[in-house]
């Protein structure tokens, strides 16, 4: 028999009818409902009817929590003895933080048959998620800089290039780049190989091993409760590949010791345990982040990062869409196609323009317009129209992305509807109309279930209601002061709704002005999204982005330029107003950088004048450097002029500029007489010099270039006296990714007395994969 076990709260403030009642019976028994009565309004002074306190007598007796011996009551011996017993499992699991094992419900099988049901049970629940969505066969993989693209047909495919690295990957890309749909896809082709896929969302990672995860999701999938014993024997096969998504959406902490412990931290620290382990060393593990929370310092793995769908991508999509001629549409407006160049977008914007011939450049306006068809065509569909229900249906969903952000992505459908008929009673809805918001907001498939959990069908829309709410709490007149928008501002969840709450005010000025004291970086994130600004809060802030292009926080510098580089040809003035100014000659050179990164056609005239009258070899250089980063083709022309520069830094660098804007071709470089040889014969000679400049840009052409006869000589340079030296050094040896680089680094350790910290460093960044200068600053700053 089932016993319902109704959790006494001990404390006697408690307002609970059912408690005071439980509290009263456990001091004294029997008692008649009358006696209850008499003692709840003596003892708690609480003015309540006997007919109130009858009804809750009923129901506790009804529910065996009371057990009922003529006119008295007293507590049940039953719901006593099952509360021991449910306290004895807690105890048991409670001297670690996480979850409970659960206690199976049906008998644990141990039979590889019933691991080929789940494999075809997951397959086709697979398929089903990816079915008309183009593959994703484009990463760039971080053995170089400026990567590799793989094609299909040519040298295999994104997912087999992934599964055939093996060990622990990490699957890098900015929001809606297709993170979670490559890895489904990395789960089809697993299962094609007769390998167990589990695919996991990690912001339901609460300490579980590895047994409890599989268990669960076969569970799930296919009503098969497997046995721990048969699933540790095949964990110790290498059986398993587990695709771990939502790395960037954890949240929170754990509490373990009677400390607070980084639940994010704890998670990645889990990941290496589990990677590490000889047990499970043999499987697979892939992860999935957002390229804005990269945690590849401290994550053993290989990485990946996915690239942006290229020109023919695009075409092909549209294609299968059965829109071949809209193309010719997206390709007319640059910011539209810089846009559209993501999934997640041109999945959108192809919905958006099937509903209403619309195409929009600001990613805001498109979220917006996408939700209006999405919830008002639903409505049109399964609505009368005397029961309209969209915008309370907008607001509710609001309420909810913002009450639930910081708690990550996941939540339980309990909370989900205890969330959602508290907000459907702020708003004065009646019972009737709160249903049917829940019923459509899982309906128009807004909401998506997933065994007891429920969450936004992609974390960008539970970012953009957040910023409904935010918007509408700025409409409405309440005060967000300074210090409310700084607590915002210093939380992680918050930046992208901040970025959209840009996008939907007319004018950003005081978002703005309430974040520049706060966060610089998140106010010229929302100076990127603003649809209007004042001119003096856009120069205030844009200068404050310039003067940290100075700084020698290179973390800080590198996010500086990145935001400069995306305002673009609204910046341009003041940056070319700094490179004309030219006070501070380090500035100025990383201002040519910046320069060089930003997407402006009325700064190539500037840069012309400038950058091909320059008689500062550093300059040009930054300049090369920022053209490489920069995906604007407008001026490669100007690299093409020093192709054939008698420095060979400059040479090398204007060279991997047009080869980055795939304008490299043998008849462009014979016109110059580029030879790429002698180039890196120049470049390993200049390794000698004496001058630092020369030195250390060598080094990172040479590491672009991914010369792998320098390997041993770069290694060497561990040695040298300078540490900033030993750092391009190493950055240059992940950049070009030699297989024998380990080797050569575990034989330097072992041999050499000095420098032990250098090589340890040079080989924990080459092992994890590093190649980026950002991610190399976080193992070893300098």
């Amino acid at each position: 028999m089932a016993i319902n076990i109704m959790l006494p709260e001990m404390n006697t403030d408690s307002e609970s009818t059912k408690n005071l009642i439980i509290n009263i019976l456990s001091k004294e028994w029997p008692l008649s409902a009358k006696k209850v009565h008499y003692r709840i309004k003596k003892i708690y002074a609480i003015n309540c009817t006997y007919q109130a306190i009858h009804k809750q007598l009923r129901l506790l007796t009804k529910r065996k929590v009371l057990e009922k011996d003529g006119k008295n009551y007293r507590l049940s011996i039953e719901w006593l003895d099952a509360l021991k017993n449910f306290s004895d499992e807690i105890k048991k699991d409670y001297n670690k933080c996480g979850v409970a094992k659960k206690k199976p419900e049906a008998e644990e099988k141990a039979d590889l048959k019933y691991f080929k049901k789940y494999r075809q049970s997951i397959a086709s629940l697979l398929r089903t998620r990816v079915r008309g969505f183009p593959k994703l066969d484009c990463v760039r993989t971080e053995l170089g800089e400026s990567g590799q693209r793989i094609e299909v047909g040519k040298s295999g495919s994104a997912v087999k290039q992934v599964l055939k690295t093996g060990g622990t990957s990490l699957l890098l890309g900015p929001s809606g780049a297709g993170k979670t749909t490559t890895l489904t896809q990395i789960g089809l082709k697993a299962c094609d190989s007769s390998k167990i896929p589990v695919l996991f969302n990690l912001a339901n990672f609460n300490e579980c091993d590895l047994d409890e995860i599989i268990q669960q999701k076969i569970f799930e999938v296919s009503g098969e409760r497997i046995s721990t014993g048969f699933i540790d024997e095949n964990l110790k096969k290498g059986a398993f590949v587990f695709l771990f998504d939502g790395l960037n959406e954890i949240t929170g902490e754990l509490y373990a010791e009677k400390r607070a412990l980084d639940k994010a931290e704890f998670i990645i620290n889990q990941i290496n345990h589990f990677g590490s382990n000889k047990n499970y060393s043999k499987n697979q593990f892939v992860i999935a982040c957002r390229t804005n929370a990269d945690p590849k310092s401290s994550l053993s793995a290989t990485t990946f990062m996915l690239c942006p769908f290229t020109e023919n991508q695009i075409k092909k999509y549209l294609l299968k869409r059965g829109l071949k001629n809209l193309f010719e549409q997206i390709a007319q407006d640059n910011k539209i196609f810089e846009l559209c160049k993501n999934p997640l977008i041109l999945d959108m914007t192809v919905n958006i323009y099937n509903s209403s011939k619309n195409l929009f450049h600001n990613k805001t306006k498109m979220y917006q317009e996408y939700f209006t068809n999405t919830i008002y065509g639903w409505e049109s569909k399964n609505i009368k129209k005397l029961e309209l229900i969209a915008l309370d249906l907008e607001e509710a969903l609001s309420k909810l992305a913002f009450q639930t952000i910081t708690k990550g992505t996941h939540i339980s459908i309990e909370e989900f509807l205890k969330t959602m008929r508290k907000n459907c009673k702020q708003m004065g809805l009646d019972k009737e109309i709160e249903n049917k918001i829940v019923d459509a907001a899982i309906r128009s498939n807004i909401i998506q279930l997933e065994g007891t959990k429920c969450y936004f069908r992609h974390h960008s829309f539970q970012e953009f209601f957040a910023a409904k709410e935010l918007f509408s709490l700025f409409n409405d007149g309440q005060k967000i002061n300074k210090r409310t928008i700084g607590g915002i501002a210093g939380k992680k969840p918050f930046l992208e709704p901040l970025k959209f709450l840009s996008g939907l005010l007319e004018d950003s000025t005081e978002l703005v002005n309430l974040l520049s004291g706060h966060n610089r970086f998140v106010a010229g994130e929302c100076i990127i999204t603003a649809k209007s600004i004042d001119k003096k809060t856009f120069e205030m802030n844009v200068k404050k982005l310039i003067k940290t292009v100075g700084e020698r926080n290179l973390t800080n510098v590198w996010y500086a330029v990145d935001i400069i580089n995306r305002i673009g040809s609204k910046a341009t003035a003041l940056v070319m107003q700094e490179i004309e100014k030219g006070t501070d000659p380090d500035l100025k050179r990383r201002m040519y950088w910046v320069a060089g990164g930003i997407s402006d056609p009325g700064l190539n005239e500037f840069l012309v004048n400038r950058v091909m009258k320059e008689t500062d070899e550093h300059n040009i250089v930054h300049f090369l450097l920022g053209l490489q980063e920069s995906s604007s083709k407008e001026r490669a022309f100007i690299a093409e002029s020093f192709l054939g520069h008698q420095n060979p830094v400059v040479g090398g660098d204007a060279f991997i500029a047009l080869k980055n804007h795939e304008q490299v071709n043998q008849r462009l470089l014979k016109k110059h007489g580029f030879d790429l040889d002698k180039l890196q014969q120049k470049l390993v000679s200049n390794l000698d010099a004496t001058e630092f400049w020369e030195r250390m840009h060598s080094i990172l052409v040479l590491g672009k270039l991914k010369h792998g006869e320098v390997v041993e000589k770069l290694v060497g340079l561990l040695d040298d006296k300078d540490t900033s030296i030993q750092w391009y050094a190493t950055l240059a040896l992940c950049q070009i990714g030699d297989k024998n680089t380990l080797d050569l680094l575990q034989k330097a350790l072992e041999t050499q007395s000095k420098n032990k910290v250098v090589y340890q460093k040079a080989l924990e960044a080459v092992q994890g994969g590093v190649t980026d200068r950002k991610d190399l600053a976080k193992i070893w700053s300098f």
